[in-house]
């Protein structure tokens, strides 16, 4: 893969790319999404969802050593299997929610189902029984940062079409500047929750990630109900005006 990805590097710096048509529109609209509730919970939610990436990485390479000490080759089992079930993830649950109901939203919610019962279970001495259980809780936990992290992208994408005009590359170059910082302090956090006990992250990154994935929730629905209100109304109107 790494030839691979060298290859395909050395192709891209010998290609000139063509001339957008748009390459020399100013963006507009910024300034308005950046007042849009379901755009600033986006943001929020990204920057928990790098606080998952990077710090899970840190927290499951500690956890996996302290309390059983994993060997090296165990490790590399562990973060395959899971890049694995991350991928199964991606290709598999998210594309058949976006055919069946439209929206990654159906997805999210069964993860984070999932997570949260994994969580829970972390909090209790049998799931660091083997290194087998313990690794299979760890994976359940981290199922939302596919979903999470592909569904803001493709959501992200529809409020830059909503909101502003030439503009989408500012607004998901700002939501994904939210998710860096996450990423920045995940490990930072995870150090500093596994310091004071082997539950501290798993609990404490759950109380962090689901109430601003709930918020996101809540704010992308209420501006669903409020633009199908304000289409009623105006189709409304549009009647009363041919009736008359």
């Amino acid at each position: 893969t790494s030839i691979a990805a060298g290859l395909a590097f050395c192709y891209i710096l010998t290609v000139t790319e063509p001339p957008r048509r748009d390459s020399g529109a100013k963006p507009e609209g910024v300034d308005i999404i950046l007042k849009q509730p379901e755009y600033i919970a986006l943001v929020v939610n990204n920057v928990s969802i790098g606080l998952v990436f990077t710090g899970g990485l840190v927290a499951g390479t500690l956890v996996l050593i302290n309390e059983l000490n994993a060997t090296p080759q165990e490790m590399s089992i562990y973060f395959i299997v899971t890049a694995a079930i991350h991928g199964i993830i991606n290709f598999a649950l998210l594309p058949a929610a976006m055919k069946r109901y439209g929206t990654p939203f159906p997805a999210m919610i069964a993860v984070a189902i999932i997570a949260v019962l994994a969580t829970i279970c972390l909090c209790f001495e049998f799931a660091y029984s083997s290194i087998v259980s313990l690794c299979v809780f760890m994976i359940l936990t981290s199922t939302v940062l596919p979903i999470f992290m592909t569904s803001a992208n493709i959501i992200c994408g529809e409020y830059a079409l909503r909101y502003t005009k030439n503009a989408r590359t500012v607004v998901l170059g700002m939501a994904r500047s939210a998710f860096n910082v996450g990423q920045m302090l995940g490990p930072i956090l995870a150090v500093a929750l596994l310091s004071w006990d082997k539950i501290a992250w798993f609990v404490g990154i759950m109380l962090i990630t689901l109430p601003t994935w709930l918020l996101w929730y809540y704010f992308h629905h209420k501006a669903i109900r409020m633009r199908e209100e304000n289409d009623n109304k105006t189709e409304d109107k549009t009647i009363d005006i041919v009736e008359n």
